[in-house]
């Protein structure tokens, strides 16, 4: 039985929007169904259902964001399917290790981008997508930790308590205490706190694994009677 949807898409011209993405030279333009942007947006519902400026104009201007980032968005608002790594493991096996993790890290800045457009047209859905992106890149391809680029853009743009957060703190939890130290000025205050707040409850689980004495790890080897290694009793 075929899927039914409450949405009825009248594709009439008078239906269509046009979304600005990017400023001056840069401006790009795009062709949207009203009802793609509404059904998701609660930001682009209130824009086109008030007295706001794109209501007339039928134009959403997004001057703050590349063309690239809201093509993503887009992408992900028609399809359902947010594109992430456009190379096989294999392909990124075979390029230099440094190159390999400048282009990870472009990915996962630019899922980071698109999380934070999500944010600003109150996406739910398009969050939820980028943050399974995240996921799948840092587990799939082995990605390296998030730059501190990443993690500044996205905690200075959403506000505290998104999950999002808890997956970038929790990504950098296996990193050394000086690897995180040497970064640290280039960091969020809040990033350091909750990274610190995991960091101690890692310590006090392994304080209260070293505080087991296991005895294995003290018992010498014991060897056969009689054998090379066995110690020579000489009699009194």
């Amino acid at each position: 039985m075929p899927k039914t949807s409450l949405i009825r898409y009248t594709f009439s011209q008078s239906s269509m929007l046009t979304v600005q993405g990017g400023s001056g030279l840069k401006t790009e333009s795009f062709a949207v169904h009203e009802s793609f942007l509404t059904s998701r947006s609660e930001y682009s519902k209130r824009a086109l259902n008030s007295n706001w400026n794109e209501a007339t104009t039928r134009v959403v201007p997004l001057t703050h964001e590349e063309p690239a980032v809201f093509a993503l968005y887009l992408n992900h608002l028609c399809t359902g399917r947010l594109p992430t790594v456009q190379k096989s493991r294999q392909e990124l096996g075979a390029m230099q290790r440094s190159a390999a993790i400048r282009f990870l890290r472009e990915e996962l800045y630019q899922l980071a981008r698109v999380y934070v457009l999500a944010e600003r047209l109150q996406d739910i859905t398009a969050r939820n997508a980028v943050t399974d992106a995240f996921v799948h890149v840092h587990n799939g391809y082995l990605a390296p930790t998030p730059s501190a680029l990443v993690i500044m853009l996205t905690f200075d743009s959403t506000p505290p308590g998104r999950p999002i957060g808890r997956l970038l703190v929790d990504s950098w939890a296996h990193k050394s205490l000086l690897y995180v130290l040497e970064r640290a000025s280039q960091l969020p205050k809040d990033f350091l706190n909750d990274l610190g707040l995991v960091l101690e409850k890692h310590r006090i689980f392994s304080r209260v694994l070293t505080q087991c004495l296991w005895s294995f790890h003290y018992i010498e080897a014991e060897t056969a009677a009689g054998s090379q290694d066995a110690p020579v009793v000489t009699p009194v």
